[in-house]
């Protein structure tokens, strides 16, 4: 197991360049908080669904502009041995192929929530297409949480990745209802996992529905990203303007 190493200036600047990153290849990213994310008490338990390489980036950005705690997040050793960066950030690996390494893993998770870090989560393990159902947590989230507080918070953040009208594509952000981990705790393992599982679906199904519909009243831009190449014909074609970008 690989600890993590978190060097809070990094953390900042990498942050930085995540939004240059994604300025740059995406039209719109939009996002709606249930309830705000800088407004939530430490440590906090984060889930994610996972279905591209840019979640994890969007979870960085999401940190450091929104949530600001001093976060920890359970990545696969190889990604942290190939990016051994991570660390600075406060990711911490998993090897899954060595139950021993598992076991250490879910114990520094427990470690890090008693000592008030708030715990990134990617639960289904790996990335998996967004449409695919079911969501597949995988078994140890239930054993991370099991001796934190039950007045932790635990968020449920979803991302929708789409093409719209535009060349580029755009990443929707929703931050759910704020439970408390109480209100898990109480079940059985097998049933903690079905409930974790079972909110984070019907939040990123909804989601999904919303934006497939044009529901999308409630979000607001995050950022947006460069002038694409269809706004510069507009803006050469005589009569015709352009968004301002």
């Amino acid at each position: 197991m690989i600890t993590e190493n978190r060097k809070p200036y990094f953390a900042k600047g990498f942050s930085r360049y995540i939004r240059y990153l994604m300025k740059k290849h995406f039209y719109e990213v939009h996002i709606h908080e249930q309830q705000p994310l800088h407004e939530l008490t430490k440590p906090c338990v984060v889930l994610v669904n996972h279905s591209s390489w840019w979640d994890g980036l969007a979870a960085i950005y999401l940190n450091e502009t929104k949530l600001r705690h001093n976060s920890v997040v359970m990545m696969d050793e190889e990604g942290v041995t190939s990016f051994p960066f991570f660390r600075w950030i406060g990711a911490f690996s998993v090897d899954r192929n060595s139950p021993k390494d598992v076991g250490r893993s879910l114990r520094y998770a427990r470690k890090k929530l008693a000592a008030g870090e708030t715990l990134w989560l990617f639960p289904q393990g790996r990335e998996r297409h967004q449409e695919l159902r079911p969501l597949d947590f995988q078994a140890g989230l239930p054993h991370m949480v099991r001796d934190a507080s039950g007045d932790t918070p635990v968020v449920f953040i979803t991302f929708y990745y789409t093409f719209r009208r535009e060349q580029k594509p755009e990443l929707f952000i929703e931050t759910g209802t704020v439970d408390r981990l109480k209100n898990f705790q109480q079940l059985d393992f097998n049933e903690q996992l079905q409930a974790f599982e079972a909110q984070l679906t019907t939040q990123l199904n909804r989601l999904r529905d919303d934006v497939q519909t044009e529901q999308i009243e409630r979000f607001s831009p995050l950022f947006k990203g460069r002038r694409t190449a269809s706004e510069w014909f507009k803006l050469l074609t005589p009569g015709k303007k352009a968004g301002q970008r």
